[in-house]
This record gives structure tokens, sequence and C-alpha cells, in this order.
């Protein structure tokens, strides 16, 4: 089969983000809202959840803040606040929303990040080329913005299978809670 030159171009674009020179290009229409600026970064929500595929954790240190649930129901309910709602949701508590992201810096390069919770709590996911720390300095950025960022009222009810058990979490006017 003979590939146009539009298909090559493609091909190579693709490789190069799965090899990690560069992110993904996303068409305009895969925005899924209104971008959210720091001083550095440009976080612009998605609609493509197979933008994050080849996305992998990211060592951002979360964890002393993770394990207690108002934590949880506050990075949930910023994100909301900053970008909506969520790519996907869940009510399983190892898949309990996630958010795809595009990552701009100062200096125009771009890469894809997820924000989510998952088995062990609030992540970030990304790409991580080898020859930069970028994506770690765009992950903190966007912490500190979740952080510092009132959170949207919602409720959620996550089912926790390997436990038995459910957790009923959520933020309502700024005061976030766990009902266990």
């Amino acid at each position: 089969m003979r590939q146009t030159l539009l298909q090559r171009c493609w091909i190579v674009l693709c490789t190069l983000a799965v090899l990690g020179s560069c992110g993904p290009t996303m068409h305009p229409s895969a925005t899924g809202g209104i971008p959210e600026r720091d001083d550095r970064f440009t976080f612009t929500p998605l609609t493509d959840h197979t933008a994050s595929g080849g996305t992998s954790r990211m060592p951002i240190d979360m964890l002393e803040r993770t394990v207690q649930i108002p934590y949880r129901a506050r990075f949930r309910g910023s994100l909301l606040a900053l970008f909506g709602a969520p790519l996907t949701s869940s009510t399983d508590a190892e898949s309990a929303f996630s958010y795809v992201l595009s990552v701009q810096n100062d200096r125009g390069e771009t890469w894809i990040m997820t924000a989510y919770e998952g088995p062990t709590g609030p992540a970030f996911g990304g790409f991580m080329p080898a020859t930069t720390d970028e994506p770690i300095r765009g992950a903190e950025a966007l912490l500190a913005l979740i952080e510092s960022t009132p959170p949207a009222d919602f409720d959620a009810v996550l089912e926790a299978d390997d436990y038995d058990s459910r957790i009923f979490y959520g933020c309502r006017a700024g005061a976030c809670y766990p009902v266990c």
C-alpha cells in the first residue's frame, strides 16, 4: 500500500512521541476546556483518553498527603474547579477518576500528563523523557495549582472490593470530608 507524504509525517510524529523526544500533537478539537496557567506552565484538559497511552506514574512526593481522605476529596474537588468534569470517572476505588492534560512550558515544549486517583490515591502520570525533568517540574507546578485552588462541590462513592467497603467523600462550600 502506498502512503501519502502526510501519512508518513504523521507516522514520524507518532514515533517521536512514543520515544519521548516530544509530546504527541493534539488536534484542537481534542481539548476539553479552558487552559489553566501558572507562571511557567499551561495545562489544557483533553477529551481524548487515548492520548494518555504510554504515560507512567510520576515520582512526585505526595504520599503523606494522600493517605488522608479529606486530601483525596480536595484533590478531586480542586481539579473539578480547575478543569470541569474528569475525562473518566468510576465508583471503583482503584480508578476513581482521571484527567488527561496537554502541558506546555514557557519554552513551548509540550507533553501529555494525567492527574488521577488510583489504588494508592491521587497521582500524576506522564511521559518521562530521559533528557529532561520538565515533566516533573510541570507536575509539581500542577500540584501547587491544585492545592491553591478552592475545591468545587461534589459527592462521590467509591467501592473498595478488596476490603468489601465503600468510601463516601466530597466537598461542600470549600470543606472536604470523608464519610466511611
